[in-house]
């Protein structure tokens, strides 16, 4: 008997393509970078992959009597050694089929070059953020009486890992004592984006228009995610501080606290000069591509050289606050 259904899309999938997409290749939202606002880039740097720079101490001034001798003193001058320390690269390559067989292929060889890019750049990112300006881990970094490392919160149980209003008066303090007086800076880790305005301490201490970078009407500078300000702090989140677990104080409590899975929120002055890091260039990200007649391959290569290190370390308070809803902070 005769198939008096006809042509369906039962007895004619052959005919069909199982799957469509879209002549657009799109690309995966990625987070925005920042931290090279922060940084303080050496120029100038002479041959080799080791620079020293000299440091001078402060004068002393001492009691004078009529009659008396003067006193002369000296100027603790130290140096700090700085290193190209990182040679990074990103590499692929296309088969010359799949650039004859796809449809993408001119889409994808045109995006190579900047998704290589990025990743160097997320990478020297995550580097300038995880340097922390040379401070000791589960140490708490006493300069001058002040602690520049501790665990955020009040001293109790329930609040130890959300960021209170008092961390970052301690930290604004910390910074006027050792005479940075520059515009002030957070950066947070995503989830106190949360934690802090659902703390009902902050309500009275939350401003949302930054102090120092003006009105923010396209979602800030070199878009960075501008949140709140704080107590002078112009808070910023970004998806690339480091996540530790360490044992530390709270910033005026003795109790040990055990921080499991912590983020590290990074308060410092923006003093051009002065900044918590210090970077140097040899080579800049260089894209480089050849064809391959052996293998028959389009290869690309994103090449780069640099050094990232501690620059003024009195200039930067790291916090340990929750990273996410399962950091742990046990006494």
């Amino acid at each position: 008997m005769a198939d008096l259904n006809g042509i369906t899309t039962s007895t004619g999938a052959a005919a069909i393509k199982a799957k469509i997409y879209s002549a657009q290749l799109r690309e995966q939202l990625q987070p925005a970078l920042n931290a090279m606002q922060f940084v303080d880039v050496i120029t100038g740097f002479p041959d080799g992959d080791s620079w020293y720079e000299a440091e001078i101490g402060n004068a002393t001034m001492r009691d004078f009597q009529e009659g008396g001798t003067i006193a002369y003193d000296s100027l603790d001058i130290g140096s700090r050694e700085f290193t190209i320390n990182h040679y990074v690269s990103s590499g692929h390559k296309i088969s010359e089929k799949f650039l004859q067989d796809s449809y993408l292929s001119s889409q994808i060889a045109a995006k190579i070059p900047g998704l290589e890019a990025r990743a160097i750049y997320v990478d020297l990112e995550t580097k300038i953020l995880a340097n922390q300006a040379g401070q000791t881990a589960s140490d708490e970094n006493v300069i001058d009486g002040v602690k520049h490392r501790f665990v955020a919160g009040e001293g109790s149980t329930p609040k130890y890992g959300t960021l209170v209003p008092e961390d970052f008066f301690y930290a604004g303090a910390g910074l006027t004592v050792h005479g940075y007086t520059a515009n002030r800076i957070a950066i947070v880790p995503a989830w106190q984006e949360y934690a802090i305005p659902a703390n009902p301490d902050f309500m009275e201490s939350l401003n949302f228009n930054p102090k120092w970078e003006g009105i923010v009407a396209t979602g800030a500078v070199s878009g960075m995610k501008f949140v709140f300000n704080i107590a002078g702090f112009d808070v910023y989140t970004s998806n690339y501080t480091p996540v530790v677990t360490e044992t530390l104080q709270t910033r005026v409590a003795t109790t040990d606290v055990t921080a499991t899975g912590a983020g590290v929120a990074m308060l410092f002055s923006n003093e051009p000069g002065r900044r918590p890091w210090r970077l140097a260039w040899r080579m800049m990200p260089k894209m480089e591509s050849e064809w391959d007649m052996d293998t028959r391959e389009e290869k690309y290569v994103t090449v780069a050289r640099y050094g990232v290190g501690a620059g003024d370390k009195a200039n930067l308070f790291c916090v340990l606050c929750a990273n996410r809803a399962g950091s742990t902070f046990a006494t």
